[in-house]
């Protein structure tokens, strides 16, 4: 009674007790007068990010996710602090989280010009004014708000530091102090600006950049004397009489207010609207780039770059370079003297310097450098109405005036034009006329070089210029490769030379010819390091031994006595003694000039506008030299050895958009290094990685190399250096010092040698350096055995090998502590248990790899198809647990004891057998009476067991994921599609296959195709629902849908720019050439079209709907099957009925021009001529025009227009009648990354293959034709073309169902055209019977109805 009594009061103390819990608030926005923070090591809030950055938090507002915080914020070496507002993200506890990825983002600074120590302070005082102070109490900032009723300090939601009043009223505001960077809600009043930061890591204001709001919109300049306009949005006609106008930052906008009428508002620059936290912030390098959280942050848009793209930009190339599609260069004369040099040759970026500098001490010694078709970012003219000579007098004139530009309109005579005059230069830009629609010259200034100079420049050129090498090579010139040539050394390691072009004198320098290592029966043509002395020698055998950094022929060697030629057309051809072709450049006709190696090691050949037309950096092999680029696409191949020069080795180092990974080849490839920096945006300019000095850097076309992003760093070189992917995986640099050392190892991580791929071979456990197989801890059975026992580094043999004929004999061997040298998760948060049985439900699966955290029991499960090394797990380096589960095959005496027990059973069996007898029988009755029943049962049990497939879900689970399926994504193959949720926030899409008949067909073959394979660009499975009557499958969801939403002109979201493009189209093809060359079984899919390509957040294209799906054999070549797939995108060799993969490589060309060219395939808004996409195809590709063809609605693709043409040769290569003739999908992976070219032979015709005669194309099973036939033809029935033109088709017994009557009437065939239209032609291709004659219930876009029809 007394607890009953007392249960109540406590009941209330436990209810308050939660409240309070509840209802805290975590977070800390807002301080006090008197209230002082120190910025000590032990302040509170204080958290140390992976970025080198710490912040020491005063003020935070809000819980979970991007949040603003403010207090003092360093970055490197933390020698000094900013006072600061920033982004972090938080927890539910306001705790400031994800040290690893969620690095703070400034968006507005205090003391940028005067940054503090530690120990520094941040004072409110009680008279209200905000001070910041070094340790030694030198004032550093203040807001100078003593003394105007300053009641306490707040951070608002939208990231504005505000000191308030007694009435809430605001005082002072970080807003009207902008520093470098912009927050949605915020604005710029006019006469405000933001300053970029001198650069990344100097945070002073002393930027040459500024972007500045103004009466009528917004302008961003470059500070000189006068400042330069690069950026100007701004609107005419408005009058800011009444109150300042402003530009505020909308979500999705900057745009433009007017305080006189309260409600005007105009958008001055469109951005991306924000899906999560966003700013934007001016670059040191002059771009405005928007930011956005997206798991980690990354950049949005770079908002300032027009038409005219990167090289509009005011320091691109530096002072005085040139930008030529993003390529810079010094201004030239067209005499033999030099009035610019690069800065440094190997980052033209930086520009140029001037020869002689001007000076005003003698205007009379001024000349014009005259630089033809050469623009300016910015033009303000101050002749107007002039001609070219007087522009230049003016400026010859005027001391402070450093070039004359002259624009006039295109084609005139420059009598007339406009007259620019700067009184300083930054970079200029080539001029393109399609773009600007106008004329232009540069007149830059410079200083006149006397005579005697002339002569003192000669001689110091003869001296420094080495007239001893010989760096270049002219037209029609051959070198033989024999004993006698000359400049030929043999060297001490047994290495031979016959060097061809060698450019330099004095130690290492560049050189290319023929090279042989060992017995030196063949040879390459190669780039090689060599020890030269001062009169352009070669020298040092016994030490200096050549060290080759690229080659032509590495898979085809010549023999003595072969050639290299340059030909008289241009081409760069080696060929062996017997005149058979090993390499070429296949420059023939393209205007070369001549050859030329380079300071840099570039082997060039070049037009007579010294254009580089062709050039060795282009196609790496297996080194770098510094200065030499990796674009995405391009890639480093090992050899196969040091004494095997081909590129089939297991290794490749490959350039993506973000950096660079390296992979041993598998199936999939399995990464072992990975440098990638999230957040750089390649829209604008393909990102790059650039072998710097003492760095691999990823770089952006958009930016300058103070700005580039550390990848890895090295040894800085003190002489000659250069890096080789070495044929064990290892990245090495070398560099020459008395010898060559090898001074760096790039991608041993922290976890050492043991985490290479092929450190101890296939199977091999590392363990510090140790090679050792696995053994079973169970039992004394011996699994593997060392390949060589003198060499435990060659790796293991399986004792019995893996096979897929008999999985009941597979077994693990449990491996405990045992860690991988990659890890790709296939199956997040579950057990080992799951993670065994997944493995062994897939045959290809061969280990079950477990990783969780430690003492977990719960963890992430990698399944691989092939197993190299594996290392012992050091936990207190990796910091998890991890277990291998490697599987076995166990030999079948098991089985084979079973056996013979079950043949001494059935003796004893044959005895009670007959007394039996009867209850057998009426067993096998109830049985014959059950079976039916349990039908679908057996079916269930069946799709419990396929390989592959983690998880199945119950109908009512999905129904409540997608909400009673209501929101309806769209219509599949076989069913709808919905979207949902699952209880743990995964999206997801769920497909309801329709019907019965065919429905299950189809949904075994999905599940049993799609479950059971794993790639990047395929959609995912998650799941399947097998429930009564219901099927229904389970896939990832794509947040970005369908690519046909995306790619037609009028119903795109957005236009999609090249780099998209090209990204989607590769995407595509590689997954087309997992399914046709890298699956255990070949998979065709029959239907691929823009509707069943899906994209991710990020734009990576994954196809989907393997329900039409068609399985053969890995040895068939072709398979007979059903007519399936949408008209226009069916390959000619369906009426054939003999069908390959081939039909898929046509389908991807078809998809390819759409993609290309903004348009579908048929558009019945066209003209007729224009209708049909091949036909238009097929007319531009006649007359040399396919350039028509671009998508019209993007300048980014005109501008990028060469690779958009070479891409729709790809298509022509994929589209050719005879499927025999087109590529297969990885020769186009291949032809995208330029890697191979396309075949010349191209037929443009592109007509389908004319039948005469089929005698029996079965189309049974397949998508009915005609509603007049549905109740007609069962299964096994017969489509008929016969001899005499008619066409029939009949049922299994033989019953006539339908005919077209047109026997006797010269059919020569029949064929179904992109318009859907199935037709019977004739010899002369004319029309003897079509079906849009005989519509049904349905038209299709290009079908008429006369009148007479009915």
């Amino acid at each position: 009674m007394a607890l009953c009594k007392i249960f109540p009061f406590a009941f209330i103390l436990l209810c308050c007790s939660c409240y309070l819990i509840s209802g805290q608030r975590f977070d800390y926005p807002t301080a006090n007068l008197s209230t002082t923070w120190i910025n000590s090591v032990s302040a509170p809030h204080s958290v140390d990010f992976t970025d080198g950055s710490r912040v020491r938090a005063i003020l935070l507002r809000g819980t979970f996710g991007p949040k603003y915080a403010c207090g003092f914020y360093c970055n490197g070496n933390c020698d000094t602090y900013l006072f600061a507002i920033f982004i972090v993200q938080t927890n539910s506890a306001s705790q400031i989280t994800s040290p690893a990825i969620g690095f703070p983002q400034v968006v507005w600074s205090a003391n940028r010009n005067k940054p503090v120590k530690i120990n520094s302070t941040l004072q409110l005082t009680a008279q209200g004014d905000l001070v910041l102070r070094n340790a030694d109490g030198t004032l550093a900032w203040s807001t100078n708000t003593a003394g105007k009723s300053v009641a306490g300090l707040s951070l608002t939601d939208e990231g504005n530091l505000v000191l308030f009043d007694s009435k809430n009223a605001t005082v002072w505001q970080s807003f009207d102090h902008p520093t470098d960077a912009l927050v949605p809600g915020q604005k710029l009043v006019s006469g405000m600006k933001l300053t970029a930061s001198v650069s990344t890591t100097n945070w002073t204001e002393g930027g040459l950049f500024s972007l500045s709001a103004i009466d009528n919109g917004l302008v961003a300049f470059i500070e000189a004397n006068p400042p330069q306009t690069y950026f100007d949005a701004t609107i005419g006609g408005l009058d800011p009489s009444g109150g300042s106008n402003y530009v505020k930052y909308l979500d999705g906008s900057l745009t433009f207010f007017t305080n006189s009428s309260g409600t005007t508002k105009l958008v001055l620059v469109s951005i991306t609207p924000a899906s999560s936290a966003q700013y934007m912030k001016l670059e040191s390098n002059g771009h405005l780039k928007v930011y956005e959280w997206k798991n980690r942050w990354g950049e949005v848009d770079d908002l300032l770059t027009g038409f005219r793209g990167v090289c509009n930009y005011p320091t691109v190339c530096g002072r005085y370079g040139i930008c030529t599609m993003g390529q810079c260069s010094c201004p030239i004369s067209s005499n033999s003297n030099t009035y610019f040099r690069p800065i440094n040759v190997r980052l033209p970026n930086l520009g140029c310097s001037e020869a002689k500098k001007l000076t005003c001490n003698n205007l009379k010694k001024h000349r014009l450098l005259e630089v033809e078709d050469v623009d300016y970012f910015t033009f303000t003219a101050d002749i107007s109405n002039t001609d070219v000579n007087t522009c230049k007098r003016a400026c010859l004139n005027k001391c402070s005036c450093k070039a004359a530009f002259f624009r006039s309109g295109l084609n005139s005579s420059r009598a007339i034009g406009e007259c620019y005059l700067p009184t300083e230069i930054f970079s200029l830009m080539n001029n393109e006329k399609d773009k600007t629609r106008y004329d232009s010259v540069a007149f830059i200034k410079v200083q006149f070089l006397p005579f005697f100079f002339f002569i003192l420049s000669c001689s110091f050129h003869l001296i420094t210029s080495q007239p001893y090498d010989y760096p270049s090579a002219n037209l029609s010139t051959t070198w033989i490769n024999s004993i006698s040539a000359d400049h030929s050394v043999n060297f001490t390691d047994g290495s031979t030379i016959r060097a061809i072009l060698l450019r330099g004198t004095f130690g290492p320098k560049y050189a290319c010819g023929f090279y042989c290592n060992g017995n030196c029966d063949t040879y390459l043509f190669a780039i090689f390091i060599v020890q030269t002395n001062s009169i352009s020698r070669i020298t040092s055998p016994a030490i200096g031994f050549p060290q080759v950094v690229w080659s032509a022929n590495r898979n085809k060697p010549v023999r003595i006595n072969s050639t290299l030629e340059l030909t008289a057309e241009g081409d760069l051809v080696l060929r062996d003694p017997d005149g058979t072709l090993a390499w070429s450049t296949n420059t023939t006709g393209k205007s070369i000039a001549g050859l030329n190696l380079t300071d840099e090691g570039n082997l060039v050949l070049f037009d007579s506008k010294n254009a580089t037309v062709w050039q060795s950096f282009g196609h790496p092999t297996d080194a770098l030299v510094p200065g030499q680029r990796l674009v995405p696409g391009m890639k480093l191949t090992a050899s196969v050895s040091t004494t095997n020069w081909t590129e089939r080795g297991l290794f490749s180092l490959s350039a993506t958009d973000d950096g660079f990974v390296a992979l041993v080849e598998s199936n999939p490839p399995q990464t072992y290094f990975d440098a990638t920096i999230f957040g750089l945006n390649a829209s604008r300019g393909s990102n790059y990685v650039v072998y710097l000095n003492g760095s691999l850097a990823l770089l952006s076309n958009s930016s300058n190399s103070s700005n580039s992003q550390t990848l890895v760093s090295f040894s800085l070189a003190t002489s000659a250096q250069y890096m080789r992917l070495e044929s064990d995986g290892h990245l090495k640099v070398y560099e020459w010092q008395t010898g060559w050392t090898e001074m760096d190892d790039l991608l041993t991580g922290f976890n050492g040698e043991c985490y290479y791929p092929m450190a101890c071979g296939r199977y091999g456990i590392c363990s510090r350096g140790q090679c050792s197989c696995p053994k079973s801890s169970s039992n004394s059975t011996t699994y593997f055995r060392q390949i060589d026992d003198r060499q435990g580094n060659l790796g293991c043999s399986e004792v019995t090998r893996l096979t897929c004929n008999a999985l009941s004999n597979h077994r693990f061997l449990d491996l405990q502590d045992v860690d991988y040298f990659t890890f790709t998760t296939d199956i997040t948060n579950t057990s080992m248990n799951t993670c065994k049985d997944a493995c062994l439900r897939s045959c290809s699966c061969k280990a079950a790899l477990f990783r969780s955290g430690l003492n977990s029991s719960r963890g992430d499960c990698y399944l691989p198809s092939e197993i190299f090394s594996l290392a012992n797990n050091e936990k207190d380096k990796t910091r998890y647990d991890s277990h291998a589960f490697i599987k076995v095959q166990v030999e079948p005496e098991v089985a084979a004891a079973e056996e013979k027990k079950r043949v001494n059973g059935a003796i004893l069996g044959s005895v009670i057998g007959v007394s039996i007898l009867g209850i057998i029988i009426g067993i096998a009755v109830f049985i014959f009476w059950k079976k039916k029943r349990k039908a679908n049962e057996d079916e269930e049990d069946y799709l419990d067991h396929v390989p592959g497939m983690p998880t199945r879900f119950s109908y009512d689970d999905l129904k409540a994921a997608t909400e009673n399926f209501t929101k309806k994504l769209g219509q599949g193959g076989f069913g709808s599609v919905f979207e949902g949720c699952l209880a743990d926030g995964t999206k997801i899409a769920v497909k309801c296959l329709d019907g019965i008949g065919q429905v299950k067909t189809s949904f075994l073959a999905e599940v049993e195709t799609i479950g059971s394979i794993h790639h990047v660009n395929l959609v995912q499975l998650i799941g399947f629902c097998a429930e009564k009557s219901h099927r229904l499958l389970v896939y990832e969801c794509m947040s970005n849908g369908s690519l046909e939403k995306w790619i037609y002109h009028g119903k795109q979201e957005q236009t999609l720019d090249w780099n998209c493009r090209r990204k989607i189209i590769q995407d595509i093809a590689k997954g087309l050439a997992y399914l046709h060359e890298e699956c255990r079984q070949k998979i065709l899919h029959l239907d691929i079209k823009p509707p069943n390509i899906l994209l991710d957040e990020k734009y990576n294209a994954k196809l989907a709907d393997f329900g039409l799906s068609k399985l053969i054999d890995r040895n068939q070549s072709q398979v007979m099957t059903q007519m399936r797939g949408t008209p226009g995108y069916l390959a000619p060799e369906w009426l054939s009925g003999v069908i390959t993969e081939k039909v898929d490589v046509y389908s991807f060309g078809i998809v390819l021009l759409e993609i290309l060219s903004g348009r579908r395939h048929f558009e019945a808004s066209e003209s007729e001529d224009q209708q049909v996409m091949v036909n238009l195809f097929r007319r531009k590709a006649e007359e040399g025009q396919l350039v028509d063809l671009i998508d019209k609605h993007s300048e980014d693709m005109q501008f990028y227009k060469e690779e958009v043409v070479k891409a729709m040769q790809i298509a022509a290569w994929c589209l050719q009648s005879d499927y025999t003739k087109r590529p297969s999908m990885s020769m186009v992976v291949k032809a995208m990354e330029g890697v191979i070219d396309v075949d010349k032979d191209l037929d443009y015709s592109f007509r389908p293959q004319t039948v005469s005669a089929i005698p029996y194309i079965s189309l049974a099973d397949s998508t009915p034709l005609l509603p007049s036939i549905l109740s007609g033809p069962r299964a096994n029935a017969t489509l008929q073309l016969r001899q005499d033109g008619g066409l029939f088709l009949m049922d299994s017994d033989d019953t006539l169902i339908w005919n077209t009557n047109t026997s006797r009437k010269f059919v020569a065939g029949f064929n179904l055209t992109v318009m859907g239209n199935f037709v019977l032609f004739d010899k002369s291709n004319g029309t003897i019977w079509q079906s849009f004659d005989h519509p049904t219930d349905t038209l299709v876009p290009g079908q008429n109805m006369s009148t007479d029809r009915s």
